[in-house]
C-alpha cells in the first residue's frame, strides 16, 4: 500500500515499510566525504541519510524549517567546537541544512541531532560549502563554512569557533546560487598555497573571494582548479548549455573526484583522464528531467554528452559520490531519488572489484561476451561424390 507520505507498506500480520520516501518536493542532496555508500537529502519537513548500497533509509530527523541546501563537513569536527556536544570518539562530521527562511541548522551527521541554529541570512539559503581539507588558510584546514543566500550575500563561518561569523561577502547583484572552493592556488604570488571561494549568482556573475576577509579578489582566476565544482557558470562548464537556453535550464552540476588534483593538495590524486591532469567527468541536472554526463572540462560549444532519463519532472540537484562509482539525483516535484552507476569514471575500480552488476559490461570487463562466430562461406562443395552449392566448412 502507498501512503500520502510516499512510503510503501507491506500490510499483513506484521506490517512493515518496504520503502521510505519524501513527503514533499526534494530540492537538495549532499554526499558523504569519505563513505561511498552514504548521502543525504531533505524536503520541507525532514532530513534523510540514505545507504546507497542497500538503497534504503539509514536514519531521518525532523527539521525546524523547509530545507533548501545541504552540505557535509569534509573533516570531523572536535566536540569542543559546540558547547555540550559529546560525539562518539570525541569528534564527528557535521551536516549543515540551509532553510528557505534563511536559517542554517547544524546537525551531528551520525545521529542527526541538532547542535546549533544560525540566523544571519535574511533570505533563503541556496548553497552551503565547507572548505576542503586541502585548503591552506591561516586557520586549520577544512573548518570554514560558506553559505550563499538570496539576500545577495555570502556568509563565512569559523567552525572551530562555534560557527562565529568570520565575514560577509558583498558584491553580487542577484541571489547567490552556487559556491565552490578552489584547490590551493599556484598563482598569483600573494595567494600561492591558499584556497579561495568562487560564487555564481542568478545574474550569471562569477566572483572570487578571500575566505578570511570576505573581500572580493580581482586577480585572474582562470587557471584556478575547483574542489568538486558545483558552479554552473565558468570556464570548465562552458559547453553544458544547450542551444536556446536562457541560463535557467541547468539546475545543478557536480564534478567527479578525479578532477581534484593539485601539486599542493594533501589528497591522493586519482590520476588523469585522457592524459590530461585534472580532467575527469561532470554531471548536470536540468529542467528537461535529464541527468547528463560530460567529459570535464567542458570547453567546447555543443559538447558531446550522454543523457539519462528517469525523473518525471525537472531534476533539482545531482551529486557524484566520493568514490565516483555512483551518481545520485533528486527530482524536485516528483520526490524521487535516482541512483546511476558509473562505468570507468574511477579508473582504480575497473577490474579491481565486482562493483558492476551489469552483465556483458564492456567498461569493467566482467562477463565480456565472446565474439560472434563468422557466418559460413557458401560455394561449390562435394559430399559423397555429389556436387552442390552449400556452406563450406
Amino acid at each position: 500500500a502507498g501512503t500520502d507520505q510516499c512510503d510503501v507498506w507491506e500490510v499483513d500480520k506484521d506490517p512493515e515499510v518496504l520503502g521510505f520516501g519524501h513527503a514533499a518536493a526534494a530540492e537538495c542532496v549532499a554526499v558523504h566525504p569519505t563513505d561511498p555508500h552514504t548521502f543525504a537529502s531533505a524536503d520541507e519537513g525532514s532530513g534523510f541519510v540514505w545507504n546507497a548500497a542497500r538503497r534504503g533509509l539509514a536514519r531521518c530527523s525532523r527539521l525546524a524549517r523547509p530545507a533548501s541546501a545541504l552540505a557535509f563537513s569534509h573533516v570531523a569536527v572536535p566536540s569542543a567546537c559546540i558547547h555540550g556536544w559529546t560525539p562518539r570518539g570525541g569528534e564527528a562530521l557535521h551536516l549543515a541544512v540551509g532553510s528557505k527562511q534563511g536559517n542554517i541548522q547544524i546537525l551531528d551527521a551520525d545521529d542527526l541531532r541538532p547542535l546549533k541554529l544560525l540566523k544571519d541570512a535574511a533570505g533563503s539559503v541556496l548553497a552551503i560549502q565547507y572548505s576542503p581539507p586541502s585548503s591552506h588558510t591561516r586557520r586549520d584546514c577544512g573548518h570554514i563554512m560558506a553559505a550563499a543566500s538570496r539576500d545577495l550575500y555570502i556568509y563565512l563561518y569559523d567552525v572551530h569557533q562555534s560557527y562565529q561569523v568570520l565575514a560577509r561577502c558583498v558584491g553580487h547583484s542577484a541571489a547567490v546560487a552556487h559556491l565552490d572552493w578552489s584547490m590551493p592556488l599556484q598563482a598569483p604570488k600573494e595567494l600561492i598555497g591558499r584556497s579561495v571561494l568562487k560564487s555564481n549568482c542568478s545574474a550569471y556573475e562569477i566572483l572570487h573571494w578571500d575566505p578570511m576577509t570576505g573581500k572580493k579578489l580581482r586577480h585572474n582566476m582562470r587557471d584556478a582548479q575547483m574542489h568538486r565544482a558545483t558552479c554552473v557558470v565558468g570556464f570548465g562548464a562552458m559547453g553544458i548549455w544547450p542551444d536556446g537556453s536562457d541560463g535557467t535550464d541547468v539546475n545543478s552540476l557536480h564534478t567527479s573526484r578525479l578532477c581534484t588534483t593539485s601539486p599542493h593538495s594533501s589528497e591522493r590524486a586519482l590520476g588523469r583522464a585522457d592524459g590530461v591532469e585534472g580532467a575527469g567527468f561532470l554531471v548536470t541536472a536540468d529542467d528537461a528531467g535529464l541527468v547528463k554526463l560530460f567529459n570535464y572540462p567542458v570547453v567546447a560549444d555543443d559538447a558531446p554528452f550522454r543523457a539519462y532519463k528517469g525523473h518525471a519532472s525537472h531534476v533539482a540537484c545531482v551529486r557524484v559520490l566520493c568514490d565516483d562509482n555512483l551518481v545520485v539525483s533528486v527530482g524536485g516535484i516528483d520526490r524521487a531519488i535516482m541512483q546511476f552507476r558509473s562505468h570507468g569514471m574511477n579508473p582504480e575500480a575497473v577490474g579491481s572489484k565486482p562493483w558492476c552488476d551489469v552483465d556483458a559490461c564492456h567498461c569493467c570487463g566482467r562477463h565480456k561476451p565472446k565474439p560472434p562466430k563468422p557466418p559460413p562461406s557458401w560455394g561449390l562443395t562435394t559430399v559423397n561424390g555429389v556436387e552442390f552449392y552449400g556452406p563450406i566448412s
